[in-house]
């Protein structure tokens, strides 16, 4: 994941790279099939410095989400953040807060 958002940053065709990065940044709240999306990175960002790509599975064994993109106001930070959860133990709300509360730690540091 990090190999390919460096790529849409330095390396793609700006005409790519702006494509793509303007989709990641107008993500909606909830995707077609109503799930809500803004865990993660979202919100805790939630000042809206970002462009991501949200993800999420279930379950058997695990609900899964994943968070990834760029951060920052030029967008120079890159991040994945991952996660499986047992979803015998789990509801969806407490994995996306601890997924978000994550993101939201290691985020803590970064200047704008």
């Amino acid at each position: 994941m990090v190999k390919i958002y460096r790529y849409l940053l330095e390396t793609a065709p700006e005409e790519l790279s702006a494509v793509i990065m303007k989709a990641l940044g107008n993500t909606s709240r909830k995707a077609a099939d109503n799930f809500y999306q803004y865990f993660g990175i979202p919100d805790a960002r939630d000042d809206h410095d970002w462009a991501v790509k949200e993800g999420w599975a279930c379950c058997s064994p695990d609900r899964v989400l994943h968070s990834t993109g760029v951060v920052g106001d030029d967008r120079r930070y890159i991040v994945v953040a991952l996660s499986a959860h047992d979803a015998s133990t789990s509801t969806w709300d407490q994995v996306g807060g601890e997924l978000t509360d994550a993101v939201r730690r290691a985020l803590a540091g970064i200047r704008r």
